[in-house]
């Protein structure tokens, strides 16, 4: 029979802190498990596989929430927002895509804009000419596509 050494600084399980665990897994974030128990994020999934114990049903969505989502998707990121509802990121995603909410760049760009856009481009900072449409940085980059390519000034 072969013998696992065990770490020294192996802790056993208390009953106190199993009941813990069996109580409060399904309903508090791990963080606040590991500050309370001390222990490793390892240790206490471990710990809670073993014993059959998993994370609860997500709490449903409030329509304040919903509202909060809709009105800053666009503005804030996933995981302002999060922080803000006390969600996490992927609840966000899969609300937002719930909702057919896209976060992609609605700007419709017309002749005009592409004239005033080749005539900033490579002469006014990035995040400037971004400001004047509305977009941001990285979309405004990617107009490269449309075959203005002058010399990129970033801040």
């Amino acid at each position: 029979m072969v013998r696992i050494k065990q770490n020294k600084n192996y802790r056993y399980w208390s009953s106190e802190d199993v009941e813990y665990l069996k109580k409060y897994f399904p309903i508090k974030s791990n963080a606040d498990i590991i500050n309370y128990l001390q222990r490793s994020r390892d240790s206490i999934i471990r710990k809670a596989s073993l014993l059959g114990i998993r994370k609860g049903i997500c709490r449903p969505w409030t329509d304040e929430e919903k509202d909060f989502l809709i009105k800053n998707y666009r503005s804030m990121k996933h995981k302002e927002i999060g922080k803000k509802l006390n969600r996490t990121t992927t609840a966000i995603l899969a609300m937002q895509y719930s909702l057919k909410l896209k976060k992609g760049n609605m700007h419709r760009w017309t002749k005009k804009d592409i004239e005033i856009l080749d005539k900033m481009y490579g002469k006014v900072p990035i995040h400037e000419i971004a400001a004047k449409f509305g977009i941001s940085s990285g979309s405004l980059l990617a107009i490269r596509r449309l075959g203005i390519k002058p010399r990129i000034r970033r801040r």
